[in-house]
């Protein structure tokens, strides 16, 4: 009797505490569920389709622009589905933490004195990427189909990049670059780019995430595609 009393307390002890985690554990989806992520998720579907490896991207012009006539012809698939409103490219899917991130600096202002550049993510999209994925655009344009190589080079940038570049307000039509040793060692070019437009900053990398700067380029701008 005293054994079965003994094991009866315990079970109790743990069903309460397992009750109590599932309370905190349901809590905490519902607090989660409320943090906004800065885009519109209802009915939104994101896939990611790696086709080539970091190295392989770093071949060049030829195996990018390969990869990039496949991702055309999925999206082009996809957007002719019943229902299908927007289908656009990204080369991160949103709420994602991105590890691609350099230096930048603005066109007309001198050096930080510390010489402690500021960072941003690098991610390229297409022209339907934003609408698609329900990133609002807060100003200026998204990208057009004529955005391509060859053309002056553009980008969108992401708000909390524009207060911390261009506190005045004033991005748009504005110059910024990739600057840094480590841009030797990726295609990525480090010349002038025009911001045309600036998209809401979303919660990339979690709802707890602290908010990043982020620097979209065209898909089609890098190398010639045909």
């Amino acid at each position: 009797l005293r054994v079965q009393r003994v094991l009866v307390v315990v079970q109790v002890a743990v069903s309460v505490v397992l009750l109590v985690g599932a309370a905190l554990l349901t809590r905490t989806f519902v607090r989660l569920a409320d943090v906004p992520t800065g885009l519109e998720t209802r009915e939104v579907l994101s896939v990611s389709v790696p086709l080539l490896t970091t190295s392989e991207l770093l071949g060049g012009p030829p195996v990018y622009a390969a990869a990039w006539a496949k991702y055309e012809s999925m999206r082009e698939e996809l957007a002719a589905l019943p229902g299908v409103r927007d289908a656009g490219l990204g080369s991160i899917a949103p709420l994602a933490a991105s590890t691609i991130r350099f230096d930048l600096k603005v066109e007309g202002t001198a050096d930080p004195t510390d010489g402690v550049r500021p960072r941003a993510e690098f991610r390229t999209a297409g022209p339907e990427y934003f609408r698609a994925a329900g990133i609002p655009l807060v100003a200026g344009r998204g990208f057009a189909d004529t955005d391509r190589f060859g053309t002056a080079p553009v980008v969108v940038i992401n708000q909390y990049l524009a207060a911390q570049l261009f506190p005045g307000g004033d991005a748009l039509g504005r110059r910024i670059a990739w600057t840094g040793d480590v841009l030797r060692f990726t295609p990525i070019s480090p010349e002038w780019r025009t911001v045309v437009g600036i998209v809401g900053t979303i919660q990339d990398g979690g709802p707890g995430a602290a908010p990043a700067g982020v620097v979209y380029h065209p898909f089609a701008e890098e190398v010639p595609l045909g």
